[in-house]
């Protein structure tokens, strides 16, 4: 709990009237006496049955948006397990907590709100660390309550029920360091996870697995009844890693995720509006979802589909691929519907997983006749090797890959760069011109002539490596189009030297032909350098032009 010096006292009715209405106590107490006014309505849980929501009207809302204000003045919640109302905390901050365990045991606490009452209230403003007087609390619990109770719809709500909980998450924190164990709430969820081998190591004293299902234990049980709670004994489940953990809705067997089904069901809503249109999706939405809504008018469908979208990405991150793939094709729908484009998604382009590295990352190939060889089975000459988007835009090479030198029936023969094909890991094929170029440093920065928006891009990276670092040559070593990127691990044996006033490194392996102009990686996925010369070739090192030297051509690229 943090303690905050208030920013003005309150040392009677006439004081609180003015701090939260602008006027006299007279005026307060009409709007708040004999009830104030909610409008009630009722909405289906996913787990099944009805949630009731107790919305406060305009008038009444207002006045508690300023109460909780004031309480906040005094009071914000920062204890270490709860997770539930608390700035900076979220579900996925929850789920966190168990990650890595061996089992999880969820409570859920029954009409958690409800049993919250005036009385308990009023004692919160009685006690420190606010210490009101009787009547300023006793208005101030008749602001906060709804017929005696805490109603599940005001603003105040959430951060009341966490103060009526401090000596309840105090009591379990205390019990799960006793025995072992990890203790979060959010809201009315509770959950301990373990370390343990086995079923029959976790303590009884948590987990009762004399009946089945099994039940809260004798001490944790007597804990939510000393603090006037109650278990909701439909909702008590142990999981361990054989099967799928949940804490909150979200998977922890490796790291939080949201249920497969979730993922699912955003995939069919984008499939039906690209295939229906918006209209025939938004008829889906209102069949589907019509039954949870509190009116009959379905919102607006590309908005429902936003908010999940948004939950994804809070769960897994931006720079999921999976979230990153949903995104751009939402994103493609508001464009093509011309709806505003603030309901575009934010999408994270940068690369983060082997997954990205692979759509950043492309086989290049160039191909060229020469009169000279014209009816000769010789013809066209072919050259290949690797390029990548670095930079967000930029498409880098190895100036060699698109302009060699071939020797072919005793005559020398040069690429002129006429006509230069990337293709993607779906084999698709685009198109390139030539934007920079430098012979010396063997580098050229290619323009892309398609939407590179749609692919991730590498960024330098953040550190140099050293001897022993452990690196990855992305690339295509005598590509065919059926053949997918190759991932090569090798050690960096010499780091930074000059050589013809170029800075390289140099690495263990050998930098097979076709790898040239790849991406050189470290264990953060930044690029470190370009593969551009292998030990076969003429000058016997497996040379890699560090970043330096490719941010010095796009550098000099004129706007």
């Amino acid at each position: 709990m943090a303690i905050h010096t208030p920013l003005s006292t309150i040392p009677d009715l006439e004081k609180l009237a003015d701090r939260l209405v602008g006027n006299s106590y007279s005026v307060l107490a009409d709007l708040i006496y004999p009830k104030p006014r909610y409008k009630t309505f009722s909405i289906a849980k996913k787990s099944g049955g009805i949630r009731t929501i107790d919305a406060p009207k305009k008038k009444i809302k207002a006045i508690q948006w300023k109460t909780l204000a004031l309480i906040k003045e005094y009071y914000q919640c920062v204890k270490t397990p709860v997770h539930g109302f608390a700035k900076g905390k979220s579900i996925v901050t929850n789920a966190q907590q168990h990650l890595e365990k061996t089992f999880v045991f969820n409570v859920d606490l029954e009409d958690f709100f409800p049993s919250i009452h005036f009385g308990r209230v009023r004692g919160i403003f009685l006690k420190k660390p606010f210490e009101f007087s009787y009547d300023i609390a006793s208005v101030l619990a008749h602001i906060c309550c709804k017929d005696g109770k805490l109603p599940q719809g005001a603003p105040t709500s959430p951060v009341i029920s966490n103060l009526a909980c401090r000596r309840l998450d105090s009591d379990l924190q205390e019990l799960a360091r006793k025995y072992r164990a990890t203790y979060t709430r959010y809201c009315d969820d509770i959950t301990f996870s373990f370390s343990v081998k086995r079923i029959t190591d976790l303590p009884k004293q948590i987990v009762d697995q004399r009946a089945f299902p099994v039940n809260p234990g004798t001490e944790l049980l007597a804990i939510i009844e000393k603090h006037s709670f109650r278990v909701n004994s439909g909702k008590v489940r142990l999981e361990g890693r054989s099967k799928r953990m949940q804490v909150t809705g979200l998977t922890v067997n490796e790291q939080p995720n949201v249920p497969r089904i979730f993922v699912h069901e955003i995939r069919g809503m984008i499939h039906a509006w690209e295939r229906y249109g918006r209209n025939g999706a938004e008829t889906y939405l209102a069949s589907k979802y019509s039954r949870q809504l509190r009116n009959p008018v379905s919102p607006p469908f590309h908005n429902v589909l936003r908010g999940k979208l948004l939950f994804l990405k809070m769960v897994r991150g931006a720079s999921s691929p999976v979230y990153a793939r949903l995104a751009a094709r939402y994103n493609s729908l508001i464009d093509h519907d011309k709806l505003q484009p603030n309901s575009k998604l934010p999408i994270s382009r940068t690369v983060a997983n082997d997954i990205d590295a692979v759509r950043a990352t492309f086989a290049i190939e160039c191909v060229q006749d020469f009169p000279e060889l014209a009816g000769l089975e010789l013809s066209p000459l072919v050259s290949s090797g690797t390029a990548f988007i670095y930079r967000e835009k930029y498409i880098v090479t190895c100036w060699h890959v698109i302009s060699p030198r071939i020797e072919k029936l005793g005559k020398s023969f040069t690429f002129d760069e006429a006509s230069i094909e990337i293709y993607d890991y779906k084999k698709k094929k685009l198109q390139v011109t030539v934007l920079a170029k430098c012979k010396d440093r063997d580098v050229v920065i290619l323009a892309p002539k398609f939407d590179v928006t749609e692919y991730p891009y590498f960024s330098p990276a953040q550190l140099s490596p050293s001897s022993g670092d452990i690196l990855q040559i992305l690339g295509f070593p005598n590509y065919q189009m059926s053949k997918k990127v190759s991932r090569t691990k090798t050690e960096l044996i010499t780091e930074q030297y000059a050589k013809h006033g170029v800075q390289y490194i140099e690495v263990k392996d050998t930098i097979r032909k076709g790898n040239s102009g790849g991406p050189v990686l470290d264990s953060n996925r930044g690029v470190v350098g370009l593969a551009v010369e292998g030990a076969t070739q003429a000058e016997g090192d497996n040379g890699v032009a560090v970043t330096l030297e490719i941010d010095h051509v796009i550098d000099s690229i004129v706007v």
